[in-house]
């Protein structure tokens, strides 16, 4: 008996560690994120390249799809960081939880179409790897969309189970 009381309370640690780990992980993908949204932007009217190849409008342009394609990221970021606060409270398997997927959804849907419509209104920059690129990007965002679907399915299950077996006597 003491046993398993020692290896539940081991498990209870560890499933904290690792929510702690990826609280860290999404904190730090959001700073390298915000950074990476305040410098760009310079990097890409200072850079040679940018000032030869694109005008003032494309250069804005780029600028604009850029900081676009970062708010629906960091919205699902966020979003994630309130995930792992709900499991750290020990109430994963909740409604707020299914809304919190869906809005990871929305938010993958959402970036998908911007880099869509990117490659449909910049055919100035429509080379072979602003396209693979864009290509990729919008694959991922589908991958991570049917992922989250699935456990939204599964979360929605694990919640009617506990809502039976509350029921049971």
């Amino acid at each position: 008996m003491k046993k398993k009381m020692n290896s539940k309370i081991d498990s209870n640690r560890i499933g904290k560690i690792k929510v702690n780990a990826l609280r860290i992980i999404v904190y730090l993908v959001m700073a390298l994120t915000i950074l990476l949204m305040c410098f760009m932007p310079r990097y890409i009217r200072s850079n040679s390249f940018f000032s030869s190849a694109l005008g003032y409008v494309e250069r804005s342009s780029v600028i604009i799809y850029m900081l676009l394609c970062c708010l629906p990221f960091l919205f699902a970021l966020f979003v994630v960081k309130r995930i792992c606060d709900l499991i750290s409270l020990g109430n994963s398997f909740s409604v707020t939880t299914l809304s919190y997927l869906t809005q990871i959804v929305t938010c993958c849907y959402i970036e998908a179409i911007i880099n869509v419509l990117a490659l449909i209104l910049f055919p100035i920059l429509l080379n072979i790897g602003f396209v693979s690129l864009n290509l990729l990007i919008v694959g991922i965002c589908g991958a991570v969309a049917v992922f989250t679907t699935v456990l939204k399915e599964l979360v929605k299950s694990a919640i009617r189970l506990r809502e039976e077996n509350e029921l049971t006597i």
